[in-house]
């Protein structure tokens, strides 16, 4: 099976922004800004991006971060989404911006301020989009492919 090509009209449909809100997003982050291209050719990003990126836009989104904030820590919450995640607990990341630091966790209710991002939306949104939807495991059923009788002949 080939690998799946993500390119901005991926990461556009997870998130919701358009090409242009994208492009500005991407040349205020310094992990992402530095990409020289070519013209007319896509330009590709891995899994891991799709899923750093709907942070970054539920970061600018529904908790009010200026793209500057979210600038100076994007490296860090590029390297603590990276790796594996615990299964045994909802995860969530709590970002500060002064100092810059972002942590990885598995119980929301912590002492520290920060702004809290729950994460396993996130993730069945990403995994949703990039193995064609929720109901993956149901394309059988929903052929409609009844019962059969299979029979074993032998030939002499």
């Amino acid at each position: 099976m080939a690998k799946r090509k993500i390119t901005v009209a991926d990461i556009g449909e997870v998130t919701g922004y358009n090409r242009d809100q994208l492009r500005g997003l991407l040349q205020k982050l310094p992990l992402y800004a530095d990409h020289s291209g070519y013209p007319r050719v896509a330009r590709e990003f891995t899994r891991h991006d799709l899923v750093v990126l709907s942070v970054v836009v539920r970061l600018e989104q529904r908790h009010g971060l200026q793209r500057a904030a979210i600038a100076a820590v994007v490296e860090k919450l590029e390297a603590e989404l990276r790796g594996l995640r615990p299964s045994n607990s909802p995860p969530f990341l709590r970002v500060l911006i002064d100092p810059p630091s972002v942590t990885y966790l598995t119980d929301k209710h912590g002492n520290e301020e920060g702004t809290v991002v729950a994460l396993e939306s996130v993730f069945q949104q990403v995994d949703d989009y990039l193995n064609g939807g929720p109901d993956k495991d149901q394309i059988q059923t929903s052929l409609l492919f009844g019962p059969s009788l299979a029979t074993h002949r032998r030939h002499s």
